[in-house]
């Protein structure tokens, strides 16, 4: 019964089959610039090769990431890059030794901009109740007291202070420290 299973497996395995891999999917943005648009992590490709190499690359040997650098891309405009399903098939040709019939999505597009740098000081939420007869000499402080911020100036221009995990502490009657 067991060799049955065994051959009747590996006779299945062996046939051609279609099937769809995850591929993850790195962009690389030009030199002084970052990627604006959204990037999707994963590309499905739609397959076409062995059951056996679709098995393994859904569970064993996974795809390495499809890397696309921006500056290579085809430019529809100012900072706007797109790639076709061809080119998309083309790239994924060095991850993916297998037929390859199409991808999802089936074009990508990326903007991609100067992105501004922003220090902004850290705040700390806190609610701190203190035992009876005893005094909060001072708020919570950072050991930190600013970051800096890095992103499309729409979004970055909008952020005032950057806040930590709020700080909940009953009955103190002693310093503390606290990770935040």
């Amino acid at each position: 019964m067991v060799l049955a299973t065994a051959l009747w497996l590996y006779v299945s395995l062996i046939r051609t089959y279609e099937g769809d891999i995850l591929v993850p999917l790195m962009v690389v943005p030009p030199a002084g610039q970052t990627i604006l648009s959204n990037v999707p992590k994963f590309i499905t490709v739609h397959v076409r090769t062995s059951g056996f190499n679709i098995v393994n690359m859904r569970h064993g040997n996974r795809p390495k990431a499809c890397t696309l650098t921006v500056a290579k891309l085809r430019s529809v405009g100012t900072e706007q890059y797109v790639v076709s399903e061809a080119e998309l098939l083309t790239e994924l040709s060095n991850v993916i030794a297998s037929r390859m019939l199409s991808t999802i999505p089936s074009e990508l597009t990326f903007i991609t901009g100067t992105p501004v740098v922003k220090e902004v000081p850290i705040m700390v939420p806190y609610n701190i109740t203190v035992r009876p007869g005893f005094v909060l000499a001072s708020p919570p402080t950072p050991m930190q007291t600013a970051v800096t911020i890095r992103g499309m100036a729409s979004a970055v221009d909008s952020i005032q202070s950057w806040s930590t995990k709020k700080i909940f502490i009953e009955d103190a009657h002693e310093s503390a420290v606290v990770e935040m």
